[in-house]
């Protein structure tokens, strides 16, 4: 009899666990043994979201991301019905800011692009579904602002617009806000001055800038970003003018763009 008293103690602090310890594990294996399409959410005492939030279809998650207090925070991903990947994306305070990758059902990569607070920002590549590149997309601060198709042997055929973005930026000392900087306009809190580049696979940017009469050559391009830190230190005017090259492998110039402009800082 204290065998049966014993075994059923037992039961009991089991399931009594199992409720209260890994109730959301238990809850998972039942929505996926049954086919069932479920929402698991976790919430903070304010009623937020906070914590993993899991969706399933037919008993397979279909997508699942991170809250922490209310706002998106890390990888969201979405996923097709054989379990591969769809798209995956990166938030931080509840905006897109990082990478976002999409899949062909088969695994292989759709296309990928970089956001800047809920912006797209960069370089943005498709692909074909045999993996061949289709076209490479370039945005900066304001739009779209560069544009190219490559044919099937991967070679470029049809490019639009300038690769060196017309919208050059500075920061603002007094916040972490950009501005976009305009011609003839007077500007108080800039100091670095900010060029978005295209750089498309198969071509490399060759770019020069000269602020003053004063030349910068060999500059980097850093997430499509060339950054001259304190072109604009003291007071008075500017005269900013970038020129560039777009070369192919073999070094063939396929593109040359050039843009001016005249600030002054007070």
């Amino acid at each position: 009899m204290r065998k049966i008293y014993l075994y059923l103690l037992i039961t009991i602090s089991t399931i009594i666990f199992l409720i209260f310890f890994q109730w959301e594990s238990f809850e998972k294996n039942y929505i996926e043994l049954f086919k069932q399409d479920a929402l698991i959410e976790h919430h903070n005492y304010k009623g937020e979201l906070d914590g993993e939030v899991v969706a399933y279809q037919n008993g397979k998650v279909y997508k699942k991301g991170t809250f922490v207090n209310g706002l998106k925070e890390g990888w969201f991903i979405t996923y097709f019905k054989n379990g591969q990947v769809e798209n995956k994306i990166f938030y931080r305070h509840n905006k897109k800011d990082g990478t976002e990758d999409e899949f062909y059902e088969n695994g292989n990569l759709n296309y990928t692009v970089k956001w800047k607070n809920d912006k797209e920002y960069g370089s943005e590549f498709h692909y074909l579904e045999d993996k061949k590149l289709d076209n490479y997309d370039a945005f900066d601060l304001v739009n779209l602002f560069y544009y190219v198709r490559y044919d099937k042997s991967q070679k470029v055929y049809q490019t639009l617009c300038s690769f060196l973005s017309p919208n050059l930026f500075s920061f603002d000392k007094t916040g972490d806000s950009t501005i976009v900087l305009h011609d003839q306009i007077v500007y108080e809190n800039i100091n670095d001055l900010c060029v978005t580049v295209a750089t498309p696979e198969n071509l490399s940017p060759q770019i020069e800038i000269k602020i003053n009469g004063y030349v910068y050559q060999n500059l980097k391009i850093i997430d499509n970003t060339i950054k001259v830190d304190n072109a604009f230190v003291n007071r008075g005017a500017y005269n900013v003018a970038v020129k560039g090259k777009l070369v192919n492998q073999i070094n063939k110039t396929i593109k040359t763009d050039s843009l001016s402009l005249t600030i002054t800082k007070k």
